[in-house]
């Protein structure tokens, strides 16, 4: 005897020929407190995602509604990092040999702008347009849902 599977969002019995999908959802938790975590935290931190762990089981019909929203947001992404590239300028920062920071010297703080050419001087660069599209495309790789 065969189990029978019903769609988790609309309730309709899911036949045998037909193809079900799987939807994992679990509880985020910040990543930025995991490297200040111990280990007896961390264990209790991945048993409680472990246990919130939902599974949703659903119909062709509803993964195609649910494709649609996934698109929705991927087109207004897509619109957002144009505009965000149109605005993008890299910052010219400062090429002296001899960095001199303005402010150390004058006012005996420092502010990052050299004295010499009056440019600021990063430890590092900030993102560049194709680290931020790298960015976005991983977002969108994490909110897709996959097949059985």
């Amino acid at each position: 005897m065969g189990t029978i599977s019903t769609c988790d969002i609309c309730g309709q019995i899911i036949k045998d020929n037909e193809k079900k999908y799987n939807l994992w959802l679990q509880d985020s938790y910040d990543e930025n407190k995991l490297s200040q975590l111990g280990q007896a935290e961390m264990v209790k931190l991945y048993n409680k995602t472990v246990k919130s762990t939902e599974h949703k089981e659903f119909c062709g019909k509803c993964k195609k509604v649910l494709d649609y929203f996934f698109n929705i947001r991927k087109e207004k992404m897509k619109k957002i990092l144009v505009e965000i590239e149109k605005s993008y300028k890299g910052e010219e920062l400062c090429t002296c040999l001899n960095f001199e920071d303005k402010g150390l010297i004058m006012y005996g703080i420092e502010n990052g702008i050299c004295y010499i050419c009056g440019r600021k001087k990063y430890l590092s660069n900030p993102l560049s347009a194709d680290e931020l599209k790298e960015l976005i495309k991983k977002e969108e790789g994490d909110n897709s849902a996959k097949k059985v």
